[in-house]
């Protein structure tokens, strides 16, 4: 091959190579960095002293995450989504030495220290694989909802899950995601939930000694009405401290500041010093750099009865003290939008911005201080309006003092299963957030058809939960978004189609008369009905009649989520039949309808 040719071949490689990290991983010695791309589907070395890409090198399908190997020597790459597969590349050469199936929506690896396994998560089936780099699937897991990370401990018996989303109704006085904690030698879970609100529990990371668990979420004031933003009022950013002896909750620490928000933490990482954590916040473009030492000093004069600030006088008082890390932390604004991943390098951390294809070089010296590089990564010539709307729809800073994002109460656009009092249809009503899934398609908008339909509900949204003014164009943009929304297909489907239970329960929703409201494509008639599971001055309310589609991954059910799963819908909370015939159907009949509402 000629020079001509070589260079000819570099430079369509750095072409094809063009938008969104959605992977990030160090090689052991934090010398190089593996950068996995989303579209079109590739990774990228990088020499993390110079920034320079060494090699990229195309995958058979989009990546959704990558890890490197104990010993440096191969990259785990999950793709795909139904299926999902295991891609497992040769770090210096990038040839693919090996795929295995890995289920559906695996979106996270992590390896064993000795090498010998490998955990993907399995977000939409809530289970953790254990896949052999040799041989394939070895067993599995139990996770709670849409499990999205983990690590394990050094020893490596001990696996740590992070669960994005609460399991169970809304309406009891308690919703929380929870952490998994799983002994891989007896395959015996347990489930540590965090406090109340506790969602989009995204990241996990491990104390270099092994004693502390820590993980970054959003902590939600859901339980009172959504009047303001100021000093957090509806949603705050979050870092809980878990104890791994014993697997109890150490301390919940707020990531704000009193008068301006940290929205939607993504990701974390200790030194291995111990001295540092780095949090991503993909909602704000920054990173915080926290003194770790500093920050556990604190927690113990806590609980040995001290005061720290002028609100924490005991360690309950901390989730509600905006202050707490004020003087132990400091906020690296980055020049990139969207931070999701990080990385422990040899000089301190690297993070990756997916809107803006950037990657960031954290060079951490004495104390909080740091310097940051720059470093661009190919990306797109112009952004589609749908993908504008996307990056609009996640951006934090475009609400009051940053608190939130419209990710934080849609999490991939779907529901964070909680109940909230939004003004729009009275006071002390709460009701659950709703998937944006088609909700340009079928009018009207709100649980209770209270916005004529999903523009309206955007610009309101824009005013009286963001409590910002945007240009419409914004709006059009976020528009353009929902409007490339596709459902993804259900984990209970058998190689893409119904099983046989739920071909049965597909007759079944006939007879019952589902279908009568539930019609069409998108399973909606777009009106509202009162199914007489109102209560109070809303007792014979009328409800928008939700799309059926993706009816899997929405739970819990009804206006006020009251129903944790959807055979608790046509049993328990179906009075007189108005939802359905459902109450002289057999128990086989029941589980097969389940069966088929599971795979819309």
């Amino acid at each position: 091959m000629t020079l001509r040719a070589i260079t000819t071949l570099t430079l369509v490689l750095a072409i094809r190579a063009i938008a969104y990290p959605v992977g990030l991983t160090p090689s052991p010695d934090g010398s190089t960095l593996f950068v996995a791309l989303e579209h079109p589907p590739s990774v990228v070395r990088i020499h993390t002293a110079t920034g320079k890409t060494e090699a990229s090198w195309s995958l058979p399908a989009t990546p959704t995450s990558i890890a490197a190997s104990p010993d440096g020597g191969t990259l785990a790459v999950t793709a795909g989504l139904a299926p999902g597969k295991l891609i497992l590349l040769d770090s210096v050469s990038g040839r693919q030495i090996r795929s295995h199936p890995a289920g559906h929506s695996p979106v996270h690896a992590t390896w064993s220290p000795n090498g010998q396994s490998i955990f993907t998560t399995s977000q939409f089936e809530n289970r953790i694989s254990a896949i052999s780099p040799e041989s394939g699937t070895t067993g599995t897991l139990p996770a709670v909802r849409e499990p999205v990370a983990t690590t394990i401990s050094a020893d490596g018996n001990t696996l740590f899950t992070a669960n994005l989303l609460p399991h169970g109704p809304a309406n009891t006085g308690h919703t929380a995601a929870a952490i998994t904690v799983t002994d891989i030698r007896s395959g015996e879970s347990v489930n540590l939930s965090l406090p109340n609100g506790s969602i989009d529990l995204r990241a996990l990371a491990l104390s270099p000694d092994g004693r502390f668990l820590y993980a970054v979420h959003t902590l939600a004031r859901y339980q009172v009405p959504t009047t303001q933003l100021d000093r957090g009022w509806m949603n705050t950013s979050a870092l809980s401290i878990i104890r791994t002896a014993g697997t109890s909750l150490l301390a919940t620490v707020l990531l704000d500041d009193t008068s301006l928000g940290a929205a939607n933490p993504s990701a974390i990482a200790c030194s291995p010093d111990g001295r540092l954590l780095a949090v991503a916040h993909a909602g704000t473009h920054e990173v915080s750099l926290i003194d770790r030492r500093a920050l556990h000093a604190d927690l113990d004069r806590l609980a040995n009865g001290e005061s720290v600030t002028a609100v924490s006088s005991s360690l309950d008082d901390v989730p509600n003290d905006l202050s707490f890390i004020h003087r132990i932390r400091r906020r690296i604004k980055l020049n990139g939008n969207g931070p999701r991943h990080l990385a422990v390098t040899h000089r301190g951390f690297a993070v990756t911005c997916h809107f803006s294809s950037t990657l960031h070089l954290i060079h951490t010296g004495d104390g909080l201080q740091a310097t940051v590089r720059d470093i661009p990564l190919p990306r797109p010539r112009a952004e589609s309006p749908a993908r504008t709307g996307e990056r609009l729809f996640y951006d934090g800073t475009r609400s009051f003092q940053h608190w939130q994002s419209c990710a934080t109460c849609h999490p991939g656009t779907r529901t964070d299963a909680l109940n909230w009092d939004l003004l729009n249809d009275g006071l002390g009503n709460p009701k659950q957030s709703k998937n944006m899934l088609f909700s340009m398609q079928t009018p009207p908008a709100m649980v209770s058809g209270i916005r004529a339909d999903a523009p309206t509900a955007i610009r309101a949204g824009m005013r009286h939960i963001q409590f910002i003014s945007y240009p419409d164009e914004d709006a059009r943009a976020i528009e353009a978004y929902f409007l490339s929304l596709q459902p993804v297909p259900s984990p209970a489907l058998e190689n893409g189609r119904l099983s046989e239970s739920a071909k049965r329960g597909k007759s079944v929703f006939h007879t019952a008369k589902c279908a009568v409201c539930h019609d069409d494509d998108h399973f909606t008639d777009m009106t509202l009905h009162n199914v007489g599971t109102g209560t109070g001055r809303e007792q014979n309310t009328k409800w928008d009649t939700p799309t059926l589609r993706e009816v899997w991954r929405t739970a819990p059910y009804l206006h006020d989520g009251r129903a944790a799963t959807l055979m608790d819908v046509i049993t328990s909370h179906n009075p007189a039949d108005r939802h359905g015939k459902t109450s002289q159907l057999t128990e086989r009949q029941k589980l097969d309808l389940v069966a088929y509402l599971r795979s819309l």
